[in-house]
């Protein structure tokens, strides 16, 4: 900012360089007061949805830094996570998951995408996708932007999971029953890849849909709200360590703006001073001062930077990961499934596709 009038006085120019340490100080995007939305009407239990929410995307991660990257893994599942949790607590979804990959099991598909998270910005953008819909709802962006004070209250973060929740709320109360019946038809062109449809097809869908939901989705998604939430704390440590050294820096910027006002305003008093009667003043020996205080304090920044740092590389939790051996029991039978989560899913789709067909193939008429 460029100062129209000629410096009067060191005491004005500290003043403005404070105002602009609070004018910097931020606040928040999203209201810190948000509540979870309710329908306006009771939800018929046929009515209620199954939502999948799949690990967050990472924008721009081939640009990070290989920490940076950790910590984005880390959220990638604490993100969804938190949103999990939070839509299980709305009268209109029936459950949600943490899955994977996308799955016709369940009646929508959120996507979500870390755009900015330093502990004290977080932005995200959210994607709703309905079983069966040729284009998904429109994306929406959300914003929490926190202060050092909000952390006086319990999880401010809470603020966000809540607007995203309510954003994918909005979204599913927009569709209509006809839009909900087609979910229905979806479902089987997804898991058999064509259109074979009769009274054992479908109910046989309908129950592949219940086992996947309840046999592979929901271990992995208690595992992982598990995980989130043991690992809650340090996450909100961080984010208001992070925090405050972000608004110290601030500080120390606009300090520093002031040192500089100061160290000129002394380099030419002193210079003056010094040309009049010679040897140092007062005035020169404080702005030697003020520069040693600016580099202490930008060291102790840097080493409360190491120790955040140091914290997160402890505070990674692995949610993927290999799973044991399951076993599904589907149409009198039993099946072994390997491998990672999404590897079991697919294994088990190409089961239920394999049951379903030949169930749906006329019987052959018996010869003499």
């Amino acid at each position: 900012m460029r100062n129209n009038h000629a410096m009067q006085s060191m005491p004005s120019a500290i003043g403005v360089a404070l105002s602009l340490v609070a004018v910097v100080s931020g606040g928040c995007g999203i209201s810190t007061r948000q509540s979870l939305r309710i329908p306006a009407q009771p939800v018929a239990e046929g009515s209620r949805v199954t939502i999948a929410v799949t690990p967050f995307r990472i924008r721009n991660a081939a640009k990070l830094k290989p920490d940076d990257v950790k910590l984005k893994e880390f959220e990638q599942y604490y993100f969804a996570a938190r949103l999990i949790e939070t839509l299980r607590q709305s009268p209109a979804v029936r459950d949600a998951f943490l899955a994977p990959e996308k799955t016709p099991s369940t009646d929508y598909h959120v996507v979500g995408e870390i755009v900015e998270s330093d502990g004290e910005d977080t932005r995200v953008v959210v994607t709703v996708a309905r079983l069966g819909q040729a284009k998904a709802l429109r994306p929406q962006p959300f914003h929490l932007d926190l202060s050092s004070s909000d952390f006086k209250r319990t999880d401010p973060t809470q603020s966000l999971w809540i607007a995203v929740a309510n954003g994918v709320l909005e979204q599913v109360e927009s569709a209509s029953p006809d839009d909900l019946r087609a979910v229905e038809a979806a479902r089987l062109r997804e898991y058999l890849g064509s259109d074979v449809s009769g009274g054992r097809a479908t109910s046989l869908i309908q129950e592949a849909a219940r086992i996947e939901q309840t046999e592979l989705l929901r271990p992995i998604t208690d595992l992982g709200i598990r995980q989130a939430q043991a690992a809650t704390a340090a996450y909100a440590t961080w984010q208001k360590e992070t925090t405050k050294l972000a608004e110290e820096s601030r500080e120390k910027k606009t300090m520093a703006t002031v040192g500089v006002m100061v160290s000129l305003l002394g380099a030419a008093a002193s210079g003056m001073n010094e040309g009049q009667f010679g040897g140092p003043t007062p005035a020169s020996i404080q702005a030697r001062q003020n520069a040693e205080q600016l580099m202490v304090a930008s060291i102790m920044q840097a080493e409360r930077a190491g120790d955040i740092d140091a914290a997160i590389k402890t505070m990674r939790t692995s949610f993927a990961g290999n799973a044991s051996e399951l076993k599904v029991s589907f149409d009198q039978a039993t099946y072994t499934l390997v491998g990672s989560p999404a590897e079991q899913m697919r294994q088990f789709r190409q089961v239920v596709r394999e049951c379903v067909l030949t169930a749906s193939r006329p019987s052959s008429a018996s010869g003499a």
